[in-house]
């Protein structure tokens, strides 16, 4: 599976953009902190759903901060009811892999601000503290992702040795080791078991740090683990064999040294039949191997347009050539004006589909209503602070 930890720095107002980049890196469950959302953003979160994803938010009380989890709308991700911190904010959820383990992700941030939070470093430590205790007393193979705001790279920082200390003391690892920050400084982290003390520990693997193509001022960070979600509701597998691709001169001279040119084996029509089947899929899969694949599901709503599709492809090609030409300054500017024009043509479509659909129903309340109720309606996310949820 594929995970992904973000600072949006707001995902309200670069939702197209978030969810554009999620898809890119084929993220299956994503933790974003700072969101901005408010417990009544319903619009939002329709909005994302109809992008791909659902959404567990644990808003801030006031202005800002707020963490999320974020999946695919294929996966069953339970918010789950958790102690809350003074001094930062979280989220949990938890889902059962195909081998039966329970996941539990948390999702974290901390602010950077001078606020309460990160004045009183004393109180952050036995909070978080707390934190990893109580999650090794819960079942599952715990992964903690979010923005700490500590310079753990830094081993001169009092608060980073402070940490990094508490981490190793109580058995947990960070993974990240590059920068998360256009200004430098790892401060999204990725924590889990160490495995050489425990069982329950999450393997990360392939750790990708990238510009995000939008206003935030972190960086996209996405990895993969060796876990499978349960199966619910996947589509049938499709198998295939790539005739296009055979080599025919090839092909042609297999089958005339194969049994089909020989008459002599052809004793009855059984046997002719047992060794047409048999030659011709021997040869077939020597040329052509029988592939098998789940395809994936459509996600695209019904105002997906031709020009979104175009936007969205210039994009992840401009996103490539950036991948593969990282230090230059020209292929970065390309690739935030493409994921920016994307966002744009994506929300404009939108706006206009539904600005239409509305100035189409004018008079018929029924049907005006039902077309609101589907952008406001309430059951597209769960907010992990009321899900009546007990704890696994």
């Amino acid at each position: 599976m594929n995970f992904a930890l973000f600072n949006c720095r707001s995902i309200c107002n670069k939702t197209a953009g978030v969810m554009q980049l999620l898809e890119d890196f084929d993220t299956d469950i994503c933790c974003a902190t700072e969101t901005w959302l408010r417990k009544d953003d319903n619009a939002k979160f329709s909005e994302m759903k109809e992008l791909g994803y659902s959404i567990h938010s644990q808003p801030r009380a006031g202005r800002g901060g707020g963490v999320a989890v974020l999946y695919k709308k294929s996966l069953k991700v339970t918010p789950q009811k958790c102690k809350r911190f003074k001094t930062f904010e979280s989220c949990e959820c938890t889902f059962k892999s195909s081998s039966g383990d329970i996941l539990r992700i948390v999702s974290i941030y901390r602010s950077g601000t001078s606020t309460s939070q990160s004045a009183n470093i004393p109180q952050f430590l036995t909070d978080f503290e707390q934190l990893l205790v109580d999650l090794v007393d819960k079942p599952g193979k715990p992964l903690i992702m979010g923005d700490f705001n500590i310079h753990i790279e830094d081993e001169n920082d009092s608060v980073a040795q402070r940490f990094n200390s508490l981490l190793k003391s109580c058995g947990w690892v960070q993974q990240i080791s590059a920068a998360t920050h256009r200004d430098g400084g790892i401060l999204d982290l990725v924590i889990t078991r160490d495995g050489s003390f425990t069982h329950d520990c999450i393997e990360v693997l392939d750790p990708v740090i990238t510009d995000s193509g939008t206003s935030s001022d972190h960086y996209f960070v996405a990895f993969n683990c060796n876990v499978s979600p349960a199966p619910i509701g996947t589509l049938e597998p499709i198998t295939y064999r790539n005739i296009a691709c055979i080599d025919l001169d090839a092909f042609v001279e297999d089958i005339l040294k194969s049994k089909l040119c020989d008459t002599d084996c052809f004793n009855d029509l059984d046997s002719a039949v047992d060794i047409y089947e048999s030659e011709l899929s021997s040869i077939l899969d020597k040329h052509a191997k029988e592939k098998t694949f789940i395809p994936r599901k459509d996600h695209n709503a019904e105002w997906w347009s031709t020009h979104c599709q175009q936007a969205k492809a210039m994009r992840r090609k401009i996103e490539r050539l950036y991948q593969k030409n990282h230090d230059c300054p020209d292929y970065k500017r390309l690739y935030r004006k493409a994921s920016e024009r994307a966002s744009s043509v994506i929300v404009s479509t939108r706006d206009h589909f539904y600005k239409t659909r509305l100035q189409d129903s004018a008079g018929d309340a029924k049907k005006t209503y039902s077309i609101v109720n589907k952008l406001l309606k309430k059951e597209k996310s769960t907010d992990c602070d009321s899900a009546l949820i007990p704890l696994l």
